[in-house]
């Protein structure tokens, strides 16, 4: 099959599934990040609300994916040894104080309380404060098991490795629980290779942002600059993932394929529901990923031609 009889057995098809975007589930992401919601690992407590928040946000500026914490008291009993000169994370702890038995009771017995007649005024709210510390920084503790089991088979594809590289963009795996392109830098960021759950999947996902990085102004010059939510922003999504499918014809085939072409046609029920009220976008939006998937393939066998990049319309145009 030739690439633009592919490309139109994928528009076809689409254009028909999208008649009944109700059948199409929630899209799912082609990876999962291994960092879990961060836990004491002495009570196996979650932290919740503003201590989880705080943790999380200390866990991204160090690089931290061991989800695990614990007190320096904590340490000390279980014979661990906190590293010299690491650093705490701060966490607030409340605890209530019955006034009547004069002690601190846990919130159930206080809710209990208050369903029993008790007024609240009974109560006193008090705020402890509590240092935690990363079990990275903590000598002696078990070593760290993920639950996600990691992928170390995916490989680059020989096919978007040397499209890259023709289209001189950048691909990074740094982009922790992201896939995504950056127009400032020209440069895609994508989880690690070992998150993907599949070849398959890996390969589809840096497609799709490789048909972003299409839209810079030295290749065919979309207007990448519009916020989530918008229809310009669907519109380009749009155009990222139906092109990609279209290519899908030149990646290595994966057991996956079917459930993947499923998941890739929710994704774009997904964004279609966004440009509901303007059903001939979608159309528009195949024209134009036509476009992007032909430039595409040119790039993976080596070639950009400077006539083809003065004559392609920008996604604006077609849009009008």
């Amino acid at each position: 099959m030739k690439r633009e009889d592919y490309a139109k057995y994928v528009a076809e098809n689409i254009l028909k599934a999208m008649e009944t975007p109700e059948k199409w589930n929630e899209w799912k992401k082609e990876w999962s990040c291994p960092i879990e919601t961060p836990y004491n690992m002495v009570k196996n407590n979650r932290y919740r609300g503003s201590n989880e928040f705080v943790i999380r946000l200390i866990m991204a500026i160090r690089g931290i994916k061991d989800p695990r914490f614990a007190t320096m008291k904590q340490c000390i009993d279980k014979k661990w040894h906190v590293k010299a000169g690491s650093k705490p994370v701060y966490i607030e702890y409340w605890k209530v104080y019955d006034k009547i038995q004069k002690k601190y009771i846990d919130f159930s017995e206080h809710d209990d309380l208050l369903r029993d007649g008790a007024p609240e005024s009974r109560f006193v709210w008090c705020t402890k404060y509590y240092h935690v510390f990363s079990a990275v920084d903590i000598e002696g503790c078990p070593a760290y098991v993920s639950p996600v089991k990691e992928n170390t088979a995916i490989k680059d594809s020989e096919y978007l490795t040397k499209m890259s590289r023709t289209m001189k963009v950048k691909v990074k795996n740094d982009g922790g629980d992201r896939a995504f392109y950056r127009i400032t830098e020209d440069a895609i960021h994508l989880p690690e290779r070992t998150m993907f759950h599949t070849q398959g999947g890996y390969d589809h996902t840096l497609c799709h942002e490789l048909a972003h990085s299409t839209g810079h102004k030295s290749r065919m010059d979309r207007d990448l600059k519009h916020f989530f939510g918008t229809e310009e922003y669907a519109y380009e999504e749009l155009i990222a993932e139906i092109s990609s499918c279209m290519l899908d014809i030149n990646l290595a085939p994966s057991d996956d394929d079917e459930d993947r072409f499923n998941n890739n046609l929710s994704y774009i029920a997904s964004w279609r529901s966004a440009i509901k009220d303007k059903p001939d976008v979608i159309t528009k939006a195949i024209k134009q990923a036509e476009k992007v998937a032909a430039y595409m393939d040119d790039a993976a066998h080596g070639v950009i031609k400077e006539k083809k990049k003065k004559t392609i319309k920008k996604a604006s145009d077609s849009k009008s």
